[in-house]
């Protein structure tokens, strides 16, 4: 079944003062019912793949064993599309039905397409959310895939426009999910579009791993158990809250509302929050409530939580042991963020800059470790990335820390999967 675990660091604030705690918030979908006879939700998909010219050889021929393998496991009430792009966009299959004439039709024309040409990543992806917005219907799961191996060169290429696009859709229930290859695309583009269209994003290092994330991501898809998931978090006067892991989140006066998108069987997502508390009298208590929500009615049975914080002597409050689990998650998701800024600056050639982005995480974290010999390591790693990013990394170098902080920070796994819950 579904859970739902709110947790403060500490629970007493001291009187008197402005404070700081962190909130954890740890959303556990229920498993999926393993019954024969349930009919699984249709899926409307639309793949879109680069065929630039450093698409050649390699990596296009995988990428046409990956959308072959995804078409094999789709059923009579799926639909699909297949969109080919460079400097033009052309429809090599669909819209239309899962049928096996019409998958078969999809492999023979896919053994057609060549390498060649720029990238109009825009009209490309465009052209697949089309088609997946005219296939909505109530229960079905809609995805456009993008994979490409290359910068946005033709037509549309700015990056806030592109954002905001990919969240237009998402408003629209065309979620986006993004797969890069190799080295040369630009990460935090694609990581923005998952973001912001309500999927996810994959780094491919290896040309072979195309399959295994393609397939992935459309298996997750296949095993959603709560659509468009949420967290709300309602705060009462004197309490502000910062969302400091990177999930799409809105305010609504003293209501705080955390997207997490659609959730699988057994996802575990854990989202962590800093709260800014205005000083209190002794005695006074600040409630707070957290609920969960979703499309379906699948998580929003698990009730409100209401965790409070309250207002001790300084003493008292100092003297309060700290949740481990809760600094731990807090530490990961600041080294996390951190790391990005600096690979960020570190792209731009401000590598004084990049090294100060992990010098402070480094300095933040401390505060928090005490005697937890893991955080201390996490420090440890922290510094001396600072001396490394002091000088220009490599593109090879950067590319996979990226990923592993972004997916990090996003409560997923290194590889992009889904956490799940511990047995």
């Amino acid at each position: 079944m579904a859970e739902l675990k709110v947790q403060l660091d500490r629970q007493l604030i001291p009187a008197g003062r402005t404070s700081h705690r962190h909130m954890l918030l740890t959303l556990v979908a229920p498993e999926l019912e393993r019954d024969p006879s349930r009919k699984r939700p249709p899926l409307n998909l639309a793949l879109v793949l680069d065929r630039s010219g450093s698409m050649a050889g390699d990596k296009l021929a995988l990428v046409k064993q990956a959308v072959t393998g995804v078409l094999g496991r789709l059923q009579d009430t799926d639909r699909f599309s297949v969109v080919v792009y460079n400097e033009s966009v052309d429809d090599i299959a669909g819209p239309t039905t899962a049928t096996g004439t019409s998958r078969r039709e999809a492999f023979s024309a896919l053994e057609r397409i060549d390498a060649m040409g720029g990238t109009d990543l825009h009209a490309g992806w465009m052209r697949g959310c089309e088609h997946v917005a005219r296939n909505i219907a109530g229960d079905t799961l809609s995805r456009t895939l993008l994979l490409t191996d290359g910068l946005a060169n033709h037509g549309v290429t700015e990056f806030d426009v592109l954002l905001e696009r990919a969240a237009s859709l998402k408003g629209g229930s065309v979620g986006t999910t993004t797969f890069g290859v190799g080295a040369d695309f630009d990460d935090a583009l694609l990581q923005g579009m998952a973001d912001r269209g309500g999927g996810h994003y994959y780094h491919v290092q290896e040309p072979a791993q195309i399959e295994d994330f393609v397939t992935s991501e459309v298996g997750e898809l296949l095993n959603v158990v709560s659509r468009d998931a949420a967290l709300i978090v309602r705060f009462p006067p004197g309490l502000e809250a910062a969302v400091l892991s990177p999930f799409q989140h809105a305010w609504s006066g003293e209501e705080l509302r955390i997207a997490l998108g659609d959730l699988v069987s057994g996802q575990c997502v854990e989202v962590v929050l800093r709260l800014d508390i205005a000083p209190h009298r002794v005695g006074q208590v600040a409630g707070l409530e957290v609920e969960a929500v979703d499309r379906d009615g699948v998580v929003s049975t698990l009730g409100v939580s209401r965790p409070y914080l309250s207002a001790v002597d300084p003493s008292r409050s100092n003297a309060e042991s700290v949740a481990t689990d809760v600094e731990r998650a807090a530490a990961s998701v600041y080294a996390a963020c951190a790391r990005q800024r600096a690979i960020e600056k570190n792209r731009r050639s401000n590598f004084d800059a990049a090294s100060d982005e992990l010098v402070r995480a480094a300095e933040r974290i401390s505060s928090l470790a005490v005697n937890d010999p893991d955080l201390w390591l996490l420090v440890s790693e922290l510094r001396r990335d600072a001396v490394d990013f002091g000088c220009r990394r490599t593109e090879d170098e950067l590319k996979p820390l990226y990923y592993v902080s972004s997916t990090t920070a996003r409560s997923r796994n290194i590889d992009g999967s889904a956490k799940r819950r511990e047995p």
